[in-house]
């Protein structure tokens, strides 16, 4: 029987087979498990790699400082509470880069991120070149820390202090039994010479705790007499120069963070595994908040983020890990999206805290109030600490200043994760800075400020939104692709069934066709030469023609034989086909 699989046929059934094996293979290993494995590699090159090094322009820092309006009734004692005014925002774009990577066996990956804070004047409203009342944190941040081995140097001071009635021995020896084992110290804390040196600088130098700086000095170069004096007498007394409050975060804001990756640690994925090559910050007695380990710096979170996750949040301008707690479910940019918010309760100290669990008061040092967190292990163990913004979860704390607003919607934290990828699509960090003043009522014109908490600026790192490639991206990913290969699968199943059975049905009537005319030809070969035989054996008993008259007679007698048996049988004669009539015809 010939072959009934025609190139058709074959094409057709091949097609059907290949559809269906695709649509399998799409349903077991899908473009999106593919496409969210090949994202957690971050391989260089691609984008989810390259939108990281060098993120989009999205994240906007906003600066609100306080200026003091009662300078002159607070000094003179005619008001015990000195009165803040919120001057701002003043507009800057935070510069995120990522250099340095390398990769690492273990799963994970090292870098560098880099900080710079950029001012737009485009958006703002505001002059930096406003002049406003702040304090003087050359003097209320005053910190003698000495060492046995500091050197002291007179430089050109001996006729400065000989002009004040102080001799150099009694500077030398106040400040330097500050702290004779070289650990760090407040000024509250020192002894009377230290305290008498001090006084003395002081008053030569007519320092004030209030200080009439201008935004952009108070930001970015904010500096006194007393802070280049102190420095070429004790050159280890003051760790810096310039006390600007945004200089002094951005003047070293250089990391090296160490995150997982990989598909292997798709759970973890951008949570840190060190932070400067150690899992412990060593400030804090308590491993929930002394440990990065687990944390993440608010670039990215892991892939399917869920309700019942904590997202544990790490910055180096708060000094500590904080958490994210799931608060409501929202629609962003088309796509379902969770909204994670700060704890209001985040910087207030347990009543009953232990030292294995307190995650406010440092090793030997004297907690702070309720609602304050010690900022001073990141910034040269100054006295400062964070809260939230206005103390709007602290009212205690209002009762130090006026001129607090409080509001929860403009001062509270949060960040809404796109659940699927954990890419952050709208984000809001909020704290505020405040200056810590111990008891100094020894110190001369400084006294009015002790025991107080006096707010200095507060800041919000805004990530406005995402940048359409990164939107389009997110879209097509959690929304368009997942039902378009489901669609895809079916249709490839659907058409390898479609194409099987058109290729089998054409081969099924291939084969009908053929097994017909194969029956019509053996038919056709089987019946005709039986036909011949019964036509032509009165042919085959008769003699040649070569015979001569034998060949008439035999003629004769086959015509007269054929002739009756034409008339017994008519029909057999009908049937005789051409070849017997060419045969019969010689004769």
């Amino acid at each position: 029987m010939p072959n009934a699989f025609c190139g058709v046929s074959v094409f057709l059934l091949a097609a059907g087979l290949f559809c269906v094996l695709f649509g399998v293979l799409t349903s077991i290993c899908t473009p999106y498990d593919v496409l969210m494995r090949e994202r957690l590699k971050m391989v260089p090159g691609l984008p989810a790699y390259e939108w990281w090094a060098t993120p989009p322009d999205e994240v906007l820092l906003r600066v609100y400082v306080f200026n003091v309006t009662n300078q002159h009734e607070f000094e003179s004692g005619h008001t015990d509470r000195l009165h803040m005014q919120e001057v701002g925002p003043f507009i800057f774009r935070e510069k995120l880069t990522h250099v340095n990577t390398t990769f690492h066996e273990n799963g994970t990956m090292t870098y560098t991120a880099v900080r710079q804070a950029i001012f737009l004047p485009e958006l703002n409203t505001l002059s930096l070149n406003d002049t406003i009342t702040v304090p003087n944190l050359a003097v209320l941040v005053y910190r003698p820390e000495i060492s046995q081995h500091v050197e002291m140097r007179r430089g050109g001071y001996d006729s400065t202090l000989s002009g004040a009635g102080v001799s150099w021995r009694v500077v030398h020896e106040g400040l330097g039994a500050v702290l004779p084992q070289g650990m760090a110290s407040y000024l509250h804390d020192a002894s009377f010479l230290t305290k008498l040196a001090f006084n003395v600088i002081l008053r030569r130098l007519d320092s004030k705790p209030l200080a009439n700086v201008t935004v952009q000095e108070y930001m970015w170069n904010l500096t006194d007499p007393l802070v280049d004096v102190t420095r070429k007498l004790v050159p280890h007394l003051v760790p810096v120069e310039n006390m600007g409050v945004l200089h002094t975060i951005y003047a070293d804001f250089t990391d090296e963070v160490s995150v997982f990756i990989g598909p292997d640690n798709e759970r973890r994925f951008f949570q840190m595994d060190r932070f400067h090559g150690d899992r412990n910050l060593g400030w804090w007695p308590a491993d929930r908040c002394d440990s990065v380990y687990g944390s993440t710096e608010g670039v990215s979170y892991h892939q399917g983020v869920r309700r019942e996750d904590e997202l544990r949040y790490f910055r180096k301008t708060l000094c500590r890990v904080t958490p994210l707690y799931f608060a409501r479910e929202e629609e962003r940019l088309g796509m379902r999206a969770l909204r994670f918010e700060l704890p209001d309760d985040v910087y207030d100290r347990p009543a009953n805290a232990s030292s294995d669990t307190d995650c406010y008061t440092r090793r030997h040092q004297r907690p702070l109030p309720s609602g304050l967190t010690d900022l001073a292990p990141c910034y040269y163990n100054f006295p400062v600490a964070a809260s939230m913004p206005h103390f709007y979860s602290s009212p205690h704390l209002h009762q130090v200043v006026d001129g607090m607003q409080p509001d929860r919607s403009k001062h509270h934290s949060y960040v809404i994760v796109e659940p699927t990828t954990g890419v952050p699509m709208n984000a809001a960090a909020r704290s505020q800075s405040n200056l810590i003043v111990h008891d100094v009522n020894d110190i001369h014109g400084v006294g009015r400020f002790s025991n107080q908490v006096i707010p200095m600026f507060w800041a919000e790192y805004n990530q406005v939104g995402l940048p359409w490639y990164i939107h389009f991206t997110m879209y097509f990913t959690v929304m368009v692709l997942p039902w378009s290969q489901r669609l895809c699968t079916a249709a490839m199943m659907l058409a390898g069934v479609i194409l099987g059975l058109l290729g089998y049905r054409r081969a099924v009537r291939r084969h009908r066709a053929l097994r017909r005319r194969l029956l019509r030809r053996r038919a056709r070969d089987a019946h005709v030469p039986v036909k011949a035989l019964s036509s032509y054996s009165s042919l085959d008993l008769l003699p040649s023609s070569s015979s001569g008259s034998s060949a008439g007679v035999a003629c004769s007698s086959s015509a007269a034989s054929t002739s009756g048996s034409t008339a017994e049988t008519p029909l057999s004669l009908s049937s005789s086909n051409s070849s017997s009539a060419e045969r019969v015809a010689p004769c």
